[in-house]
């Protein structure tokens, strides 16, 4: 009995320290909010690029606003400040790195049930109106939010535990989804990948985030909710894509779809802007320098850039 009570120390002594560690650092604050500065950078840097809904869903649950957008990256490029500064309000963006529209119809759901919602931005682009872009992390975040055994039990409470603890330690910056390659080579492997161009030859058109977003459409309507779409800028090499791959007709209905279900402001098409590697880096990101113009013409209805129905 001795033998098996020591046997049972042993093996639970790693999994209680662990236990005790995750409670203490809470990389998502699911458990708690008090974080040293230190602390909250490691999280801003290492558990949010590691998931960003399980990291922005619950500060939003905390602390939300009536005003939020929603997206991908790209839909990032939206400046939350001026944004702030001209509606008078505090905003939230809820766009992530990598956002299928699938997880965007889903975070506006979660929104909704959270607050009242006044005004929504949805930037999309054709890449993510794909029945084939299934993509889902919101899902299993909010599930994790619900129970907090299975949030400190997963992966991304696992890993970003071990990788703050190691930033700790070794006094190491933990870098994450930076390029190591140069800006050319990195172009070049963004138009190529594989998970770029399948959204272009495996193309089928989706019925259902269709259905969704009119769901949506009409939801805002009867709430009084403004609502806006954008398509975000990219590189007019990443535009032809569409020429290449034969999909010009189901972009032109794409973009007739966000047009007939809501306000839709389009950056994507070849312009001084997107026909300059310069101001992009990479096919997919405009560089923030014009994230002001945008961000004003978007929310104040200010055309300049927009091509507009």
């Amino acid at each position: 009995m001795k033998r098996l009570l020591t046997n049972i120390v042993l093996f639970s002594a790693p999994l209680l320290t662990y236990v005790l560690i995750a409670i203490c650092i809470d990389p998502y604050n699911v458990i708690h909010e008090y974080s040293t500065p230190r602390l909250k950078e490691l999280k801003s840097q290492i558990a949010y690029k590691l998931s960003y809904p399980l990291y922005m869903l619950p500060k939003y649950a905390k602390n939300p606003t009536d005003i939020i957008i929603l997206g991908d990256s790209r839909a990032g490029m939206m400046n939350i400040t001026l944004m702030d500064s001209i509606l008078k309000t505090k905003c939230t963006k809820l766009s992530f790195g990598g956002a299928s529209l699938k997880e965007v119809i889903e975070t506006f759901w979660y929104a909704s049930k959270n607050q009242n919602l006044r005004e929504v931005y949805i930037g999309v682009s054709f890449m993510q109106y794909n029945k084939y872009n299934q993509r889902n992390r919101v899902t299993e975040a909010v599930e994790l939010l619900h129970s907090p055994l299975s949030y400190m039990f997963s992966s991304f409470c696992f890993k970003s535990t071990t990788l703050i603890i190691k930033s700790i330690l070794t006094n190491s910056e933990i870098k994450i989804g930076v390029p190591s390659s140069s800006k050319e080579e990195f172009w070049k492997y963004q138009l190529e990948n594989d998970a770029v161009v399948s959204y272009y030859i495996e193309y089928e058109y989706p019925e259902y985030f269709h259905e969704q977003l009119v769901e949506i459409s009409n939801y805002c309507k009867a709430k009084n909710i403004k609502l806006v779409f954008f398509i975000p800028p990219t590189h007019t090499d990443l535009q032809l894509l569409t020429k290449k791959y034969n999909r010009v007709k189901e972009n032109q209905r794409f973009i007739d779809d966000l047009s007939k279900i809501g306000l839709l402001y389009d950056f994507n098409y070849p312009n001084l802007i997107t026909e300059d590697s310069n101001n992009f880096s990479d096919p997919h990101h405009l560089h923030s320098v014009f994230s002001d113009s945008l961000t004003i013409e978007i929310v104040a209805g200010i055309n300049k850039y927009a091509q507009t129905d």
